[in-house]
């Protein structure tokens, strides 16, 4: 019965696809989330036992290889690039480039939380480390402990 969800979710998963790789969803203000999303979806997507995904996964390498700025990710091509996209990217992308991990590198701040964007002032609401921001920051560092 599991393997069936499983199945089912990840043939969900992958007619929400679109051509370009891209996994969107979130649609804000700003547009729908696309790197974040794309990033997200893959790793649950490599996590499941399909054939189907080894040519979903390659469309969404592509779509983050393509996607990525000096500054890391983005939430979608309006927005500047952030922690968040920047650190499901890279661990998505498991062998990432060493200027895209010096780019998650200043969200940090000096207590070791990671805010969302470089660009706010302090105190503002996206200047200010977020705990699942940091998580997945810290996930994504190349030199973090080995693990599940």
């Amino acid at each position: 019965m599991m393997r069936r969800a499983i199945e089912a979710a990840l043939g969900f998963l992958l007619l929400a696809q679109d051509a370009d790789g891209a996994w969107r969803d979130f649609d804000l203000r700003p547009g729908a989330a696309e790197a974040w999303t794309t990033a997200y979806v893959g790793r649950c997507v490599r996590k499941a036992a399909s054939e189907a995904r080894v040519a979903a996964l390659a469309r969404a390498r592509i779509f983050l290889e393509r996607e990525a700025r000096v500054g890391g990710w983005a939430y979608n091509r309006a927005c500047p690039p952030d922690a968040d996209s920047t650190a499901h990217a890279l661990i998505f992308l498991s062998e990432p480039k060493p200027k895209h991990i010096a780019a998650l590198a200043r969200f940090f701040q000096p207590d070791g939380g990671v805010r969302t964007y470089a660009w706010p002032p302090p105190r503002h609401g996206w200047g200010d480390a977020h705990p699942e921001v940091t998580a997945t920051a810290l996930r994504a560092r190349p030199d973090r402990p080995s693990g599940p």
